[in-house]
């Protein structure tokens, strides 16, 4: 179920999960729009402020000590049906759909997604089992919050792209989009966010690993994620800017950083060689 931050103007939220997941989102809440929250770290503790207190909306990190975010999600659908709950992974995500090569699974109140099998773990596992099979081109049209084409190139064409009913596209494949939905998505008034930038993070870890070659020194893990992120954010700052500044689409203007990069580079060094 996906709720608008700003329909929570002063309401009693319960967050349910762990301190580092709850305190920004907590922060933000009741920062933004005025909410009452209160946070607890586990399902049972959610389910005793319930049969407490009345609370108009549950926020619930999927893993959680005990039962899981969806345990939790079911057993207050058996008391209260109406009441708003939301699944969020740790990136403070709901996922709703995913699929593989055979079919998409959707769930509107949200999937465990930490239960469905890695690809590594059991190839071909995401329909495994499932009567309710949703066509992959399906999972194209669903009404969400962000649709993320991950897997393969050419998934969003002219043909298709007047049914997509996401907010925002995010490119996690390599060219997922055809160049004629560009101009569509853009007359709608829905981004997205390139491939060149939302999956960069492959590229960069090989070059960390070219640093680590040529200094003679291995990162850990942890030193490797924090460089990722650091560079990552930048990329995303410095697009987000010539969005803003030029009012122009999230492509065009990682293509005005990228070609800015490649002027800069060839002014301060000339042709090379």
């Amino acid at each position: 179920m996906a709720i608008a931050v700003d329909t929570l103007d002063g309401a009693h939220v319960l967050l349910v999960g762990s301190a580092e997941w709850t305190t920004p989102l907590a922060d933000a809440l009741e920062t933004r729009v005025g909410a009452t929250v209160e946070t607890v770290t586990t399902a049972d503790a959610a389910l005793s402020v319930l049969d407490d207190r009345p609370v108009e909306c549950v926020v619930s990190e999927y893993a959680l000590d005990g039962r899981t975010g969806l345990e939790l999600l079911r057993t207050i659908r058996e008391g209260s049906p109406t009441l708003p709950v939301v699944l969020c992974t740790a990136s403070g995500s709901e996922a709703v759909a995913v699929n593989d090569v055979n079919g998409a699974i959707f769930d509107p109140d949200g999937l465990d997604i930490h239960a469905i099998p890695t690809h590594g773990e059991q190839p071909e596992a995401v329909t495994a089992g499932v009567d309710d099979v949703l066509p992959n081109a399906g999972l194209l049209e669903l009404d969400v919050g962000v649709l993320i084409p991950a897997a393969i190139g050419n998934v969003l064409t002219e043909a298709n792209a007047g049914d997509v009913r996401a907010d925002i596209v995010v490119e996690g494949a390599n060219g997922p989009t055809t160049s004629a939905p560009d101009d569509i998505f853009e007359e709608w008034g829905v981004p997205v966010v390139p491939d060149i930038l939302a999956n960069a993070g492959g590229v960069t870890v090989p070059h960390f690993e070219w640093l680590q070659d040529i200094n003679r020194r291995a990162w850990s893990l942890e030193e490797a994620n924090e460089e990722l992120e650091a560079e990552m954010l930048a990329a995303l700052k410095d697009v987000r800017t010539q969005v803003d500044e030029r009012d122009v689409t999230w492509r065009d203007a990682a293509y005005i950083v990228a070609r800015s990069r490649l002027a800069d580079a060839q002014e301060a060094r000339g042709l090379w060689p």
